[in-house]
């Protein structure tokens, strides 16, 4: 996820990443912040209806090759 847009809103961390417009595919991330925080969560969205193979997903100290589903979603949770 480079390029990505960083924010602290309502006591969560968001990084966003809205720079594919050319395969309509959207990513951020969630981390909670505090105390009872919560697991972060990573999102992925394929807004086409063609599939795409191998999406590399990146930015984090390990990176993700997903095979995205077309007009479809993926959500990753991570440990808490």
């Amino acid at each position: 996820m480079s390029g990505g847009v960083m924010s602290n809103w309502n006591g969560r961390s968001w990084q966003v990443d809205l720079h594919n417009a050319d395969e309509s595919i959207w990513t951020f991330a969630r981390r909670a912040l505090g105390l009872d925080a919560g697991p972060p969560v990573t999102c992925v969205f394929n807004a086409t209806p063609v599939p795409r193979e191998g999406y590399a997903i990146v930015g984090h100290p390990c990176s993700l090759r997903l095979n995205l589903p077309p007009l479809g979603a993926m959500f990753f949770i991570g440990p808490a």
